[in-house]
């Protein structure tokens, strides 16, 4: 029991969960990653196992898959389930039709399944098949259909229908397709929430909605900020005369990661323009990674540009004054 407290006052994970954990694994050592730190808390996919705890740590390199190629990993995955060797895997992590039919992943499965749907594929060759199967399963998650399915069982699980003005799937699936959409992200966040903001650090990010705003650039009178810092900084810029936007535009970055960056501010000051990234902390095991290819790009694109007088990279919580903000702006790389 003591092994199992100290885990606990580790985590800050709840206690009924863990034990709820331990009568089926029964060792609390189950609860640890193979680098020694303890297994993360996640929302479980499957609704009736509400949270569940990940097979590692959430450390990209003690991933099963990590340093795998992928169509090397997928294709072991595929053969180990069709084995049965892992009765347990094969249930829950490949879908159990690969499993009965080991044709389901053929050309010719896939020839049959569009011309059921529909599709016209007599001049099709098989890579444009492919494509269009792919596309198909992609579209499929969106349609009213599905979309509609999956809200209404959150909803109906959890009781919801007065906070979400929802009353039946029969409802749902009569709305548009742009509202449902809108209302999948609210049902996501809720569901974020409920199973994994205990485990996480999103409580510290709270996102504040903003009202009657009169320096917006762009005119917008409302914005919702992705966390209180954010906040703060509208706050000074509406307090101080100062023109900005928020989250203007994404800057797109060609490197072997292929991300692309979001400045949170954009503002006009002493007939200079600059972006700003207000950023509250960075855990050690991605800062590098996060500096290099993101921030670095971020201070590339204003230099190489026209328009913009600076990049400010700050950590400050609530900004003082424009004279010590200006002091963050970036004279070089990480």
């Amino acid at each position: 029991m003591d092994k199992i407290q100290t885990f606990i006052n580790e985590t800050g994970y709840s206690k009924d969960v863990v034990l709820d954990f331990l009568k089926k694994k029964k060792s609390i050592d189950s609860l640890y990653c193979k680098c020694g730190k303890p297994k993360r808390l996640v929302a479980s996919k499957q609704a009736k196992l509400g949270v569940k705890f990940d097979g590692y740590c959430g450390a990209k390199e003690c991933h099963p898959g990590f340093g795998k190629k992928r169509p090397e990993h997928s294709a072991y995955m595929k053969k180990l389930a069709v084995s049965g060797e892992n009765e347990s895997f094969s249930k829950t992590l490949i879908k159990t039709g690969q499993l009965h039919n080991k044709e389901v992943n053929t050309i010719a499965f896939k020839r049959k399944k569009l011309a059921n749907k529909g599709y016209d594929i007599s001049l099709l060759k098989d890579e444009d098949i492919i494509s269009l199967e792919k596309k198909y399963e992609h579209d499929k998650q969106f349609t009213n259909e599905s979309l509609a399915r999956k809200i209404s069982k959150f909803i109906s699980k959890h009781e919801l229908n007065d906070f979400f003005a929802v009353t039946s799937y029969d409802e749902l699936i009569l709305m548009p397709n742009e509202e449902l959409l809108k209302l999948k992200k609210k049902v996501y966040s809720y569901q974020h929430h409920i199973y994994c903001s205990d485990s996480c650090v999103s409580k510290r990010f709270i996102r504040v909605e903003k009202f009657n705003l009169k320096y917006n650039i762009r005119h917008l009178t409302y914005v919702k900020t992705r966390s209180s810092y954010e906040s703060n900084y509208i706050d000074f810029f509406e307090k101080n005369n100062i023109r900005w936007d928020y989250e203007p535009f994404r800057i797109m970055i060609y490197n072997e990661y292929h991300v692309s960056y979001t400045p949170d501010f954009v503002i006009e000051y002493d007939n200079k323009k600059y972006l700003i990234e207000v950023k509250g902390y960075l855990l050690e095991n991605n800062k590098d990674t996060y500096l290099k290819y993101k921030i670095n790009p971020a201070y590339e694109f204003t230099e190489n540009s026209s328009e913009y007088d600076g990049f400010i990279f700050t950590y400050e919580s609530k900004p003082k004054s424009m004279e010590k903000m200006l002091t963050y702006t970036l004279k070089e790389k990480f």
